[in-house]
């Protein structure tokens, strides 16, 4: 089975299956490179919503300035 490469201007591009698969398993190897920087990005995000941390603190002064301007 075949797939189109970009659906949005409808080109004929065509990804093969196995091509896909390629990618999936590269991305699934232990020691990819890719798998590395989005564990990363996802212990930066959890770390960002501890407490004191900005994202948290900024959640925090969110929900205090709608509390407090509640008619």
């Amino acid at each position: 089975m075949d797939y189109r490469r970009d659906f949005i201007s409808e080109s004929e591009d065509l990804v093969s299956s196995e091509e896909i698969e390629r990618g999936i398993r590269r991305v699934m190897e232990h020691d990819s490179e890719i798998r590395r920087r989005v564990k990363e990005m996802s212990a930066g995000s959890r770390k960002a919503l501890m407490d004191g941390e900005s994202s948290h603190s900024s959640l925090v002064r969110l929900i205090q300035h709608v509390i407090d301007n509640m008619p």
